[in-house]
């Protein structure tokens, strides 16, 4: 039997949601529910992370046959006189620089590192990523090192949006977009959640309980 239950300090509670639909579960049940992005989630920020070290090492070869191209345009020339090689000698020196600079491997070493470290933070803030669906609210909590929580009353978000790229909806996620009147969030985006079709209707089932209803008043008719 499988079971989700929420990480937090000051509740442990857990609900079974095995075989249980988001409409099946009772309009006073306040447990609350933990969402998590699915692993697939992470392939976007690697696909973008191997188009990267693509660009990188494309630049790199142009930048190299460059360099080697102007150091012969250079040293192909004859110079007879003194002042004739100690302009070039000046005209090189950049050139010679740059050009050890763009073939030592430390140098391609850390480009590298850099680029897969970048990638490997995305994917970590992706997939640690949590959503809290409660009976009065949504908590949100994004961080890897340092956690952060957003929290929004279901009467705040005004509108959500869903999407299912085709790799998520193969795997069953999907993303939503949460638009909302809190003016330091007023768009929360929500990555990769899985399952899709049970977090998105748990979101429109509580949007639609903690919607403000608007009292109508019928004014009288004169002559009645």
């Amino acid at each position: 039997m499988q079971q989700d239950f929420v990480d937090d300090d000051q509740s442990a509670a857990f609900i079974n949601r095995q075989g249980k639909s988001s409409f099946d579960l009772d309009e006073d049940d306040c447990s609350p529910l933990i969402w998590r992005p699915h692993f697939i989630s992470a392939v976007v920020p690697l696909f973008f992370g191997a188009v990267q070290l693509t660009v990188f090492f494309i630049l790199l070869s142009f930048l190299q046959s460059g360099l080697s191209a102007i150091s012969d345009s250079l040293f192909n020339g004859t110079c007879e006189t003194p002042m004739c090689a100690t302009v070039t000698r000046e005209l090189y020196a950049p050139v010679w620089h740059v050009h050890n600079v763009a073939n030592s491997s430390w140098f391609i070493a850390a480009v590298v590192l850099l680029i897969a470290a970048r990638t490997v933070w995305k994917i970590l803030v992706i997939l640690t990523a949590r959503v809290i669906t409660e009976d009065e609210q949504i908590r949100i909590r994004t961080g890897v090192l340092n956690r952060d929580e957003e929290i929004m009353p279901w009467h705040w978000i005004r509108d959500a949006t869903g999407r299912q790229p085709i790799l998520l909806r193969i795997f069953g996620a999907g993303n939503i977009v949460l638009e909302g009147d809190d003016p330091s969030a007023p768009m929360v985006k929500l990555t990769g959640y899985y399952p899709y079709w049970e977090f998105r209707d748990v979101i429109l089932t509580q949007m639609q309980k903690k919607k403000p209803k608007i009292n109508v008043i019928a004014r009288p008719q004169p002559g009645v």
